[in-house]
């Protein structure tokens, strides 16, 4: 029998709404359904011997009514596709999301579309989502802010997103993460419209919102320079459960991102320059011309003149008060001052008054010149009461000395009261403190003692020094200590002590490094050059080593082995040695805070096991247990046998920051990575089974010889959970229900074990 060929056109033509003629649609497809099987049920029933004649007529009946129904309805096209001018949709719900689903949102007023996977749901034509692969080493959440590092599998690869760093970084980024995302694994992110059910709560309705310095993270405070502005979107519900963040990003761009802006290895004082050849700004620094110099800083340029030069456009001079006259004044272009001076031949220049110059008389030849007086010329005068007579002749016998009234000649003793010269002059007695302060000795010796007052000397202009104190300065004039050595480099700011007896050495105390630096202090080996001992000026101080970071290094030639032999060398070593020979005694390293008098809080002790020979020891940690305790608590210890043992209450594990978490997704049979010695890992949410199942967990901490503990944290169901094989870099699980098949997400705890087969 032919079908019903009626489309929805049709169909609609005459039908008052879609829900009619979907529900014509469905009638349609149970006619051509009960065609067919109505003709069947007619033939066996004519067919069968013992049927009864009025059971095939019911059947030859309701055929002919089925065959009226069909003739009165329309026909509908029974293919995959749909060819129509629109499509309605149910405007009120519930509708249930599945991926393929295309239904109707009332609240936003658009076709929401689930996706793969079911996670995410496309409000068609008010965002844009993309499918990516997760690259960043670890899981990606809802909301964190991501950038496309790549490509991989015809797939945008993306990693967490952080304003700091290159500016390119900053304008890759692409959108908000919209689903869970493991690792290496496939999701959607939303790169334009909104992602829902986020926490909020630091933000305002209405806040715009901005990458932040923290990987993935977003912040709602406009960065500031040099973190890069990137918006993310606006907060278009502030809540900590239901929060919704509108998503339209906007990358920041740096100078350089500008197409006429060429930066190269930009500099403190650079400024932008335009280039009309190469048609672009470039960074340049000013340059300095004549004359001036130029200082870059940091967001500072200082341009400062040099020398006294310039450009005088005019010059006038003159002169009072006599000797002195002036010709050529002013100059106003070129030209040249001629200063001219009228005096006496012979004569001397004096002040007539307070402002006025004249020149004396002629001054005879060898006389003493004597001041006149307030306003009058001075003379010369070559004889009168007290006055040296003839001072340029010698009067004496040669090689005498010129004194008042005569000659001195060649003493063999007496009183030098000045002299003056290079000659050499043995003095035999005392320099008395009458002596003059002028002059100097080249030279100066003596046989018995040199004494003196408590008076200052000064030898080389400070090469020697000694003040008033009894503080001796060499190299200084101003010593602060009793002996006080300054020059400007480590090469001579030294004292040398120097041992000439069988097998000694001569050692320098240096005031910095040797060799290297002023800063410091040094013991340095003369002998063998080399520094034994340095302490720098941050008060680290190294032990044979000339440099180091720590507050103490200790350097040298030590053994190449743990097991160190007694006879061996003991360079680069710290002995703590105890004077005590009895059991428990033993060298301390103790540790402490600026808190208390030199109160240790906890402290590694080396400890005698035998009080006889003194040769076979423990290592024992111990802390304080509370503020008020007058003793330590020991917590473990290290046997002669080489055990490690736990001696107090405490428990041995893993501390906060070694552990890490992981979901599974899609199936429990889906391998989960997660790179931590121990965590939690959450199984994917199914109903339970008593039929045993496995997965894998990449893990990259894992060795094959390693011993991997499970647990299960919580459930509903009861499970057995096994580790059924372990390799490098990963381990399995096996694992079922004893009891329940409820729906549920057990999460497992792990810890591995280090070990070795040998």
């Amino acid at each position: 029998m032919a079908k019903l060929k009626l489309t929805r056109n049709q169909l609609a033509s005459f039908l008052p709404d879609h829900e009619t003629v979907k529900q014509f649609e469905t009638l349609f497809s149970v006619v051509d359904e009960i065609n067919t099987t109505g003709y069947n049920d007619a033939v066996l029933a004519a067919g069968l011997a013992d049927t009864k004649a009025q059971q095939a007529l019911d059947s030859i009946e309701r055929v002919a009514n089925e065959n009226s129904l069909a003739a009165l309805s329309p026909a509908i096209e029974n293919n995959n596709s749909v060819f129509t001018d629109y499509i309605d949709f149910a405007q009120t719900g519930p509708h249930t999301n599945t991926p393929g689903r295309l239904a109707w949102n009332q609240t936003d007023g658009t076709l929401d579309l689930n996706l793969r996977g079911g996670n995410v749901t496309l409000q068609i034509g008010q965002e844009q989502v993309v499918r990516v692969v997760n690259k960043s080493g670890g899981a990606l959440v809802d909301g964190q802010v991501v950038y496309v590092s790549g490509a991989q599998g015809q797939r945008p690869k993306v990693e967490l997103a952080v304003a700091t760093g290159a500016s390119s970084l900053a304008r890759k980024v692409i959108g908000l993460v919209t689903e869970p995302i493991a690792n290496n694994q496939e999701g959607y992110i939303t790169i334009s419209g909104m992602v829902r059910g986020l926490n909020t709560s630091a933000f305002t309705d209405g806040d715009v919102l901005y990458l932040s310095a923290t990987p993935g993270a977003i912040t709602n405070v406009p960065p500031a320079a040099p973190i890069h502005h990137v918006v993310v979107g606006f907060c278009i519900n502030a809540n900590p459960a239901v929060g919704e963040i509108f998503v339209t990003v906007q990358p920041g761009y740096d100078l350089e991102d500008l197409s006429d802006v060429v930066v190269t290895a930009p500099a403190s004082g650079n400024l932008l320059i335009y280039d009309a050849v190469a048609q672009v700004w470039e960074n340049a620094l000013i340059t300095a011309g004549t004359g001036a110099t130029v200082t870059n800083g940091p967001g500072t340029i200082t341009i400062s003149a040099t020398g006294t030069g310039g450009t005088v456009t005019s010059v006038a001079q003159s002169f009072t008060g006599g000797l002195i006259s002036v010709a050529g004044s002013p100059i106003t272009t070129a030209g040249t001052l001629a200063l001219t001076v009228a005096g006496t031949s012979g004569g001397i220049p004096y002040f007539t008054s307070a402002s006025t110059w004249a020149s004396s008389a002629l001054l005879a030849a060898n006389a003493l010149v004597v001041g006149g007086g307030a306003g009058l010329a001075p003379a010369t005068v070559t004889t009168g009461a007290n006055v040296v007579t003839a001072l340029g002749v010698a009067v004496g016998t040669a090689g005498s000395f010129v004194v008042n009234g005569g000659a001195l000649g060649i003493p063999s003793s007496g009183t030098v009261t000045n002299l003056t010269g290079t000659a050499s002059i043995n003095i035999n007695g005392t320099v008395g403190a009458t002596t003059a302060n002028t002059g100097a000795f080249t030279s100066l010796s003596y046989t018995t003692t040199l004494t003196g007052g408590t008076g200052i000397v000064n030898l080389g202009s400070g090469q020697f020094y000694k003040d008033a104190t009894g503080k001796v300065g060499i190299g200084t004039a101003v010593p602060i200590t009793n002996l006080h050595v300054s020059t400007g480099d480590q090469s001579t700011n030294r004292l040398r002590l120097q041992n000439t007896g069988t097998g000694g050495g001569t050692f320098d105390i240096v005031g910095g490094q040797p060799g290297v630096s002023n800063a410091g202090l040094a013991i340095f080996d003369v002998t063998s050059s080399a520094t034994r001992l340095y302490i720098d000026s941050s008060g680290n101080i190294q032990l044979g080593a000339a440099t180091g970071t720590s507050q103490t290094q200790v350097k040298g030639t030590g053994q190449e082995t743990a097991a160190l032999t007694d006879a061996g060398n003991k360079g680069g070593s710290i002995y703590l040695q105890a004077t005590a020979v009895a059991a428990g005694s033993g060298g301390a390293c103790l540790f402490g805070s600026t808190f208390g008098s030199q109160t240790p809080f906890a402290a590694i002790k080396g400890f005698v096991e035998d009080g006889s020979t003194n040769t076979t020891g423990s290592l024992r940690f111990s802390t304080r247990n509370a503020t008020a305790d007058t003793a330590l608590t020991e917590r473990a210890k290290f046997t002669v046998a080489g055990d490690f043992l736990l001696t107090s209450s405490g428990g041995l594990g893993y501390g906060t920051g070694s552990g890490g978490a992981v979901t599974q997704i899609t199936s429990r049979a889906t391998g989960v990575t997660l790179n931590k010695t121990n965590g939690a890992i959450t199984m994917f949410s199914a109903a339970g089974s008593a039929v045993a199942a496995t997965f894998t967990v990449t893990n990259s901490t894992v060795a094959a010889t390693d011993t991997v503990i499970l647990s299960v944290k919580s459930s509903t169901n009861v499970y057995l959970m096994f580790v059924t094989a372990v390799a490098a870099g990963n381990f399995n699980v096996t694992f079922q229900t004893t009891g329940g098949v409820s729906t549920d997400a057990p999460v497992i705890n792990f810890a591995v074990i280090k070990a070795v087969t040998a």
